[in-house]
């Protein structure tokens, strides 16, 4: 088993690593806390269930354009219309 550095800089080294680990897992725990409240709530993990849906739906026509990106319902048509023409 490998044995730690005894000199000062390594040492300080090592707790400033371990207080490091510490934050991440008091963060871990917040951001599970709170993703916790938002699937207890049923209106809150359907406004986000909505909101992931229309990010997905808006990256997937933005990397693939032969697909239409989604319409907004209330937004009102065009007022100009392309019409092609065959030459």
């Amino acid at each position: 088993m490998a044995t730690l550095p005894t000199n000062d800089s390594a040492s300080e080294g090592v707790e400033h690593l371990q207080r490091a680990a510490q934050e991440m897992i008091l963060a871990a725990r917040k951001f599970l806390d709170a993703a916790e409240d938002v699937v207890q709530d049923s209106d809150r993990f359907s406004a986000l269930a909505g909101g992931v849906s229309d990010l997905v739906g808006t990256l997937t026509s933005a990397l693939r354009p032969d697909t239409p990106a989604p319409r907004d319902p209330e937004r009102k048509p065009p007022r100009v219309r392309k019409i092609a023409v065959d030459e």
